[in-house]
């Protein structure tokens, strides 16, 4: 993906469109950009050749939905985390077979996800560190759209679709998972900051 976008970039630069003084940002954008897409495709493929595409565009809808403002746990590279999501993707269309039809598990996936995002949310990526402004817009639309894609899913188990209901749960529990193990990983990693830096004040 780094070399297309490299592609991309210099061709707007070589158009004129941009100037060559951001062209290590647009190659950054634009392998974002189509490292999603990417993703995107092959999970609607992969949904489509299990049988169950409309299940898989739920889910994906729920969850990249609340996971643009929610944050929560990043691989240390983009190959560990294209892999990581093919296999959670294949578990979700999988397990979703066998919770569709159980309406008190779904319901308490949907209270406990949501209560996790609504304390949690939002939760900063390593490199990027949002301001007190950008933190209140994560959650306030974290909140909105979890609880929009709440009513959505009762909706849907109030007229019987409880199979298209369990997709649109297990999307937002997925995402209060990724943000407990982001959360985690933050806490473990401060500890043992904290911890050097009183060893290095003890040596001193």
């Amino acid at each position: 993906m780094y070399r297309i976008a490299e592609k991309v970039a210099d061709k707007l630069i070589y158009m004129g469109v941009q100037e060559e003084e951001v062209r290590e940002e647009l190659v950054y954008g634009f392998e974002i950009i189509l490292t999603k897409a990417g993703v995107y495709i092959i999970f609607l493929i992969m949904a489509i050749v299990w049988g169950r595409w409309l299940q898989g565009f739920l889910f994906m809808l729920s969850f990249f939905a609340l996971r643009k403002y929610t944050g929560g746990f990043h691989m240390n590279s983009e190959f560990t985390c294209f892999l990581v999501s093919c296999f959670m993707y294949i578990m979700i269309l999988y397990g979703g077979i066998y919770i569709q039809e159980n309406i008190v598990i779904q319901c308490v996936l949907l209270i406990l996800s949501l209560t996790i995002i609504f304390i949690l949310a939002p939760l900063e990526h390593p490199n990027l560190t949002l301001t007190v402004s950008e933190k209140l817009k994560c959650r306030f639309l974290s909140r909105v759209i979890g609880l929009a894609i709440a009513v959505g899913s009762v909706f849907l188990l109030c007229v019987g679709c409880n199979g298209y209901s369990c997709y649109l749960n297990m999307g937002i529990a997925m995402d209060a998972i990724t943000l407990v193990l982001g959360y985690g990983r933050r806490e473990v990693e401060e500890k043992y900051a904290r911890k050097d830096t009183r060893s290095a004040e003890n040596s001193k």
